[in-house]
């Protein structure tokens, strides 16, 4: 995975991080890509620049159709699920 990069600007009230599109030809939308949207989340949370702005992050999935898919996605994300319905 390549680096995060961000560009600090005053007055940005949250970040949009969209994974649901298809970023890179020949490669799965990130979105459908457990391991590589969790490597993705971590990177941008982690980095310094985006703790530094300690603004929201809200994140753009692709549709899921399983109870499943939903709970991978969460606990990706560093979330912990008791249940789904």
């Amino acid at each position: 995975m390549q680096s995060v990069a961000f560009v600090v600007v005053k007055g940005i009230a949250g970040v949009e991080l969209n994974l649901a599109c298809p970023n890179i030809p020949g490669k799965p939308i990130i979105a459908y890509d457990f391991d590589e949207m969790e490597a993705v989340l971590s990177a941008v949370t982690k980095s310094p620049a985006f703790k530094k702005m300690k603004i929201p992050l809200g994140v753009k999935l692709a549709p899921y159709f399983d109870m499943p898919h939903f709970k991978k996605v969460c606990e990706s994300s560093g979330r912990r699920v008791e249940s789904l319905s």
